[in-house]
């Protein structure tokens, strides 16, 4: 289990003997143990340990966080944390992955997910971005390019850096009634790319043609927001995929425009999670808090560039394993912005050479 330390950090010793690991961001922590000098401290929505005194402050803790689990030691309050950690995922590596950003609804990011997500990649691995988004296309614009109907004519991929190549969504009207699903898995299959980074409409689940797009994808990015229709929204995410076949564990929740006083990363994690059963090993998780930064994406926007890189890149260190180019790291979530995880990864990347 991940665990944080408020208080002696001698603690730390004691937790790691018994197998679980130290985390510094609160929001990834499944414990938090802390002194009762610290209970101040403690996030809300953590499962809080605290460790008494022998003072005035143990009264104090007891009154601010009465569902706490109160100990005399640091070794009572290893004893109390669970060894059933979630366990570690255990995957071939592939030569080719399917990436596909999510939402409900629009306007939560979901575009500029996609978008993020291929220009990071590029620069390492040969990347296709491609907008499944036909009522209501993005991509295009975003680089200035547009394509014919390639539902009845080659599909041909647009370059637009070096590594980086887009599939805009057909210039022409195409009727939903008439887009079967066989087609769109046809041309991701004809497509020699490392990567395909899928951007797709909101509520794809009113359209069954993706939905074989969504059963063979290799992981999903679940944009939200905190905002209090987005948190309630998040309830049907999960399920949702899972009906259009997406397992949990291929599950990923980006938090964008996030601000540490609206609702904490651990209830929308909660909330997504709800309609799944309680004993269930793998589930979804946080990947990355976007910050709040509105008026930077709209310009970001008209300059086609992307912000965040550095979380980004975090968030991509995960495909980066699962195509066997470095070992597998944890997304590092809220403090992934105070180091670039790709300092340390880069060394490894002596096999990530462009097809």
């Amino acid at each position: 289990m991940k665990v944080m330390i408020l208080g002696n950090p001698d603690y730390t010793e004691a937790v790691i003997r018994k197998g679980h690991s130290i985390t510094l961001d609160p929001f990834d922590a499944h414990y938090t143990i802390a002194d009762a000098i610290n209970t101040q401290a403690i996030p809300k929505d953590n499962e809080a340990i605290i460790i008494l005194s022998g003072t005035v402050s143990d009264w104090a803790a007891k009154q601010s966080r009465p569902d706490a689990k109160f100990v005399n030691t640091i070794e009572e309050a290893v004893g109390l944390i669970k060894t059933s950690e979630e366990p570690e995922e255990i995957f071939e590596p592939k030569d080719k992955l399917l990436l596909l950003s999510y939402a409900n609804k629009g306007g939560v990011g979901k575009t500029t997910t996609a978008i993020s997500l291929a220009e990071v990649l590029s620069e390492n691995v040969k990347t296709l971005l491609c907008d499944f988004d036909y009522a209501g296309p993005n991509i295009g614009a975003f680089y200035s390019v547009e394509t014919n109907n390639y539902f009845e004519g080659p599909v041909k991929p647009i370059k637009v850096k070096n590594n980086l190549y887009v599939l805009p969504a057909p210039k022409e009207n195409i009727p939903r009634g008439s887009i079967k699903g066989e087609q769109i898995t046809e041309i991701i299959d004809s497509m020699n790319f490392q990567v395909i980074v899928g951007d797709t409409p909101p509520a794809p689940w009113d359209l069954p043609y993706l939905h074989s797009l969504f059963e063979r994808s290799d992981l999903v990015y679940s944009v939200v927001d905190q905002s209090l229709f987005s948190v309630s929204e998040t309830k049907r995410f999960g399920i949702t995929l899972v009906a259009m076949g997406v397992p949990p564990e291929k599950m990923r929740i980006i938090i964008n425009r996030y601000n540490s006083r609206h609702a904490s990363p651990r209830k929308i994690l909660d909330a997504f999670c709800s309609g799944f059963k309680k004993e269930s090993r793998t589930l979804p998780k946080v990947v990355a808090h976007i910050p709040e930064a509105w008026e930077e994406q709209v310009k970001a926007g008209y300059r086609a560039t992307i912000l965040n890189k550095e979380v980004w890149e975090d968030v991509c260190s995960e495909v980066y394993a699962k195509l066997g180019l470095i070992q597998k790291t944890e997304p590092k979530g809220f403090f992934s912005k105070f180091a670039n995880p790709m300092q340390k990864l880069k060394p490894l990347f002596t096999r990530s050479v462009a097809h």
